[in-house]
């Protein structure tokens, strides 16, 4: 309903550099009022200033006819919230633990970094992109590449992923010898992740 304010219902407006007012509510900076809610506006330098109970700010000259209570238009500040885009950037990828290579064509785990980063609907920010990687293993000492894969595009939304490798041709290694594995990008040859990796088998015996 709609009365007439008693005079101790209507309060004088607060001293301060006011930048926007209303009657239940007053926005700027060095607010001062002596029985005001002083509150601070969340991601900015200025303060809030609210009227107690159902009391209201002169805001105006004269305040007219007024509701007992308040409204959520006369609660609730009108704000702009920018929020800047997220930069895109490629899928991390996680290396599965591997310790020897066995075999002529090794296989190789790896998996998306985002799969651990999904939100509680099960969602992937949508600022992660694919990317194409490739997998060598090397020999410690010379770098000399032994084992390589093929270029493979991995998803932000795929789960572990297998990539066989197979033995360049003319390479040669003895059982025992100490390995490097490295996963690279394929476009740039960033390096992803390495891993430390023992031969454990001699590959001139292989077919």
């Amino acid at each position: 309903f709609h009365y007439l304010p008693g005079d101790h219902e209507v309060m004088e407006k607060p001293e301060g550099d006011i930048c926007w007012k209303t009657r239940r509510a007053v926005v700027g900076k060095n607010l001062k009022h002596k029985t005001a809610i002083l509150t601070r506006v969340a991601g900015s330098d200025l303060e809030c200033l609210t009227p107690r109970s159902v009391n209201a700010f002169k805001t105006y000259g004269g305040i007219g006819f007024f509701h007992r209570g308040t409204t959520l238009q006369e609660w609730l500040i009108p704000l702009v919230c920018i929020q800047w885009a997220k930069k895109a950037q490629k899928t991390g990828i996680v290396l599965k633990p591997i310790a020897e290579i066995t075999t002529q064509e090794p296989m190789v785990e790896i998996e998306p970094d985002t799969r651990g980063k999904k939100n509680l609907l099960g969602e992937i920010d949508g600022s992660y992109l694919g990317r194409q990687i490739t997998i060598k293993i090397r020999d410690a000492a010379s770098g000399k590449v032994l084992f390589k894969s093929a270029a493979v595009a991995v998803s932000p939304h795929d789960e572990v992923r297998q990539i066989k490798l197979a033995k360049v041709s003319g390479a040669e290694g003895r059982f025992g010898q100490k390995l490097t594995l490295e996963i690279v990008d394929a476009d740039d040859e960033a390096l992803l992740t390495t891993a430390e990796v023992v031969l454990k088998t001699d590959m001139d015996e292989w077919l």
